[in-house]
């Protein structure tokens, strides 16, 4: 509703998350409903689950463009000739956390050498870490502190 009115445009709250973790709640709300009719209270639990859901987004959305002027201020700080190039990559990082070289050679449209010169800096620098360090060829790596950020609370809940 919020995306076909335009206050959002896309889909930032999960307010799923708060009905798992306030998940006894949330099924006594809606069995009581069901059984006296109490859609005032219903009401009041989902919109303030909504405002949890969106308390987190900004948290998160904020740490994000944290990690974004810090990761940007690193590349612009120690790649050189290379940090144009580099902060292509890191736009890239922040839509495909997870990559290897080949696609990152397909999307930047460079040679395989430099685009494994620029995982070994982005390395260095600790913004990319390998995924599996036993292998040595077609290896994948993460952009962790960014996946750390969208993981946060996003253990599973029993």
């Amino acid at each position: 509703m919020l995306i076909n009115d335009g206050v959002l445009h896309s889909c930032l709250l999960y307010p799923s998350f708060q009905f798992k973790k306030n998940r006894s709640e949330y099924y006594w709300q809606l069995t009581s409903v069901r059984e006296r009719g109490t859609y005032e209270e219903w009401i009041e639990f989902f919109c303030n689950s909504l405002l949890e859901s969106a308390k987190d987004s900004v948290g998160s959305l904020k740490n994000l463009v944290d990690l974004h002027n810090r990761s940007t201020a690193t590349i612009t700080e120690n790649l050189g000739r290379t940090a144009a190039n580099g902060q292509r990559l890191l736009g890239i990082l922040e839509e495909h956390p997870i990559v290897d070289t080949a696609f990152i050679a397909a999307q930047l449209d460079i040679g395989r050498s430099t685009a494994s010169s620029l995982v070994k800096s982005f390395e260095e620098l600790g913004i990319l870490r390998p995924l599996d360090e036993s292998r040595q060829r077609y290896r994948q790596y993460g952009y962790e502190e960014y996946l750390s950020i969208l993981r946060e609370d996003a253990e599973p809940i029993r």
